[in-house]
C-alpha cells in the first residue's frame, strides 16, 4: 500500500461516519416530522370535536338560563321593572346632583316617592270601578252568548231538543245532578290573588328602583374597573351609555305616545256614553306598551263594555272600531316617525319575543319584550362590525 493510499484512508473513513451521521439526522427528522404532524392531527381532532361541543353547550346554558329566570320570577321581574325604569330616570339624579349638588340616594328617594303617591292615587280614583267591572265580566259573558244565540237562535233550538230526545231514549237524564259554581266569588278571588301579587311586585320595584338610582354609578364604575385593559372599559362604558339613552328615549316617546292614546280613549268613551271614561284610557294607554297584544284586549274590553252598558239597539261596535281606527294611525304612522328609525324594530322578532318574554313572565314580559328587544339590539351594534351586521338583522 502506497503512502497517498494510507492518508486517504482516514478520509475516506471521515466521509462514511458523516455519511451515516446526515442520514441517522435525516431519519430522526422524519421521526419528528412524522410525530408533528400526529401531535397536530391529534390537536386539530381534540379541537373539532370541542367545537362540536360548543352548539349543545350553549343551547344547555340557554335553556337552564330560561329555566332561571321562570323559576325565580318572583326576583327577576322587580329587578327587570327597576332596571328599566332607572335607564330612564337616571340622567335625572345625574343632572340634579351636577347642577344643585343633592346626593343621588336623596333625590332617588324623592323620586321613588313620587311615584309611590302617583300609583296610590291612580289606584285610589281608578281600583274600585275597575274591581266592580271585574265583577262584571261573567255578565259580560253572557251577554255575548245572548247576542250569539240571537243570530243562531233557531238551529240552537233544534240541536237542543235532539238532544233531550236523545237523553231520554237513552235514560241518561235519570241521576243527574246539576253543580252550580258562583261566577261572581270565583272572580272576586281572582282579583284579589292578582291584587296582592301585584302589590308585592310593586313593592319590591319601587324598593329595587331607590338603590339602583341612589348607588348604581358606584357599582357600575367598581364592575367597569374589573375589566383588563382601557379599550375595554371604554367599549363596555359607551355601550352602556348608548343603552340609556336609548331606552330613555324610547320610553319617553312610547309614554308620550300612550298618555295620548288613552286621552282619545277616554274623550271616545265619553262621547260615545260608556261608563267611567277615564278608566277605560288609563286601560288602553298601560296596555298599549305591549304590542299587538294590547291592542286586541283593549277591543275586546270597550266590546264587553258596551254589551253590558248600551242598549241592544244601539251599535255596539261603534267604540271597539273606533280604537282600532286609533291604535292603526298610531301603531303604523305616529310611532314610527318619533322613535325613529334607528329603533325601529322587525315585527316578526317583535312578536317572536313577545310571545317569549309572556311564556316567561306572562303580561309583565310582555311589557318588558320591547324594552329588552331594543337594549339587545344597541348593546350588539356597539361590540363590534359582526354584531352590528347581526342587529341589522332585528330591524
Amino acid at each position: 500500500m502506497s503512502v497517498a493510499e494510507t492518508n486517504r484512508r482516514p478520509d475516506i473513513e471521515i466521509a462514511d461516519k458523516a455519511g451515516v451521521s446526515s442520514e441517522a439526522a435525516l431519519l430522526d427528522a422524519s421521526d419528528e416530522g412524522s410525530s408533528m404532524l400526529r401531535i397536530d392531527d391529534s390537536q386539530s381532532a381534540s379541537t373539532n370535536a370541542l367545537e362540536a361541543l360548543i352548539l349543545p353547550l350553549r343551547v344547555l346554558a340557554l335553556l337552564a338560563v330560561l329555566g332561571a329566570l321562570v323559576v325565580g320570577e318572583s326576583v327577576f321581574i322587580p329587578l327587570a321593572l327597576a332596571v328599566l325604569a332607572s335607564l330612564a330616570l337616571r340622567p335625572i339624579v345625574r343632572s340634579v346632583h351636577a347642577t344643585a349638588g343633592v346626593p343621588a340616594p336623596l333625590t332617588a328617594a324623592l323620586i321613588v316617592s313620587i311615584i309611590t303617591v302617583l300609583l296610590v292615587s291612580g289606584l285610589y280614583s281608578l281600583g274600585e270601578p275597575a274591581k266592580e267591572w271585574l265583577k262584571e265580566a261573567p255578565n259580560a259573558l253572557r251577554a255575548l252568548q245572548r247576542q250569539a244565540s240571537e243570530v243562531r237562535g233557531p238551529l240552537e233550538d233544534m240541536r237542543e231538543t235532539r238532544a233531550v230526545i236523545t237523553d231520554l231514549s237513552n235514560g241518561s237524564a235519570k241521576g243527574k245532578t246539576e253543580i252550580f259554581v258562583n261566577s261572581e266569588s270565583v272572580v272576586e278571588q281572582s282579583v284579589m290573588m292578582k291584587t296582592s301579587e301585584g302589590f308585592a311586585y310593586s313593592v319590591a320595584t319601587l324598593v329595587m328602583l331607590f338603590f339602583i338610582l341612589g348607588w348604581g354609578d358606584r357599582l357600575f364604575r367598581n364592575a367597569i374597573a374589573l375589566l383588563p385593559g382601557f379599550a375595554e372599559r371604554r367599549g363596555a362604558v359607551q355601550v352602556a351609555q348608548a343603552i340609556e339613552s336609548a331606552i330613555g328615549r324610547y320610553l319617553l316617546m312610547i309614554t308620550l305616545i300612550n298618555s295620548c292614546l288613552g286621552f282619545a280613549v277616554a274623550a271616545l268613551s265619553y262621547f260615545i256614553g260608556l261608563p267611567n271614561p277615564v278608566l277605560w284610557g288609563v286601560v288602553a294607554a298601560l296596555l298599549n306598551y305591549m304590542p299587538y297584544i294590547g291592542a286586541a284586549i283593549t277591543t275586546l274590553v270597550l266590546l264587553a263594555v258596551s254589551l253590558i252598558s248600551q242598549p241592544l239597539e244601539f251599535p255596539i261596535l261603534t267604540a271597539p272600531l273606533a280604537f282600532l281606527v286609533l291604535t292603526t294611525f298610531e301603531g303604523y304612522i305616529v310611532t314610527p316617525y318619533a322613535v325613529g328609525r334607528s329603533l325601529t324594530l322587525n315585527p316578526l322578532i317583535v312578536f317572536f319575543s313577545l310571545l317569549v318574554c309572556f311564556f316567561l313572565w306572562g303580561g309583565i314580559g310582555a311589557l318588558l319584550a320591547v324594552p329588552i328587544l331594543v337594549s339587545f339590539k344597541v348593546a350588539l351594534e356597539g361590540s363590534g362590525r359582526s354584531a352590528s351586521l347581526a342587529a341589522r338583522t332585528l330591524s
